[in-house]
């Protein structure tokens, strides 16, 4: 949960459900079901005539980027609940969504129209796939450190999802990031059943350490 090294963060996002064996993005949630949202970073997207919503990236304050972050370690942590079909597989994932694409939806956006996480975005990586956890909350946790000088991401990632048994520290998929402005977390998760699954987000939180 949140404590007084939390300085950003959204919480109870509503449930979303997504997409059968592909790779989907936490979503904005729509107009008038979440506070504070649409806003003028995040407001839906008309692609062909077609309303869509973004990617819901969480970034560091603009009053504290800079030295807090430039070699401190920090954490990425997102907690919730998933309900899903057995047998099914699932696995989660991070991205850093560079400031140009925060709200956008296209191709090379934050997300693409299928709510897959856009191609401009820099992959993290995740735990391993978690082979038939079941119905149940988890949380997914990154400790993570960057520095300006190197302009690299690196550090690791543990988990423990629903039913499964808990997934050990991993490294995570060392990730280019140019400036403080760049980093802003997007999660992202695949269910390999193909029945309706849903995936709710009670906390998705950045920490100092």
């Amino acid at each position: 949960m949140s404590n007084q090294n939390t300085i950003a963060g959204y919480y109870n996002i509503p449930t979303q459900t997504p997409g059968i064996q592909t790779e989907y993005a936490l979503l904005v949630p729509a107009t008038g079901t979440y506070p504070g949202t649409p806003s003028p970073l995040f407001q839906p997207q008309i692609v062909s005539g077609t309303s869509y919503q973004p990617g819901l990236s969480l970034g560091v304050p603009n009053d504290i980027a800079g030295s807090v972050w430039d070699g401190h370690k920090f954490v990425v942590r997102h907690t919730g609940r998933i309900v899903a079909a057995s047998p099914c597989d699932v696995t989660f994932k991070m991205y850093s969504v560079p400031a140009a694409n925060i709200g956008t939806v296209s191709a090379t956006g934050s997300v693409t129209t299928a709510a897959a996480p856009g191609s401009g975005d820099v992959a993290m990586g995740g735990p391993a796939l978690i082979a038939d956890p079941g119905s149940g909350n988890y949380f997914v946790e990154y400790t993570l450190i960057w520095d300006s000088v190197s302009g690299k991401l690196n550090g690791f990632v543990f988990a423990q999802i629903a039913n499964s048994a808990y997934v050990a520290p991993t490294a995570i998929t060392q990730a280019a990031i140019a400036s403080v402005s760049a980093m802003n977390f997007l999660p992202s998760v695949t269910f390999e059943t193909a029945q309706v699954n849903t995936w709710t987000v009670d906390e998705f939180v950045i920490e100092r350490q």
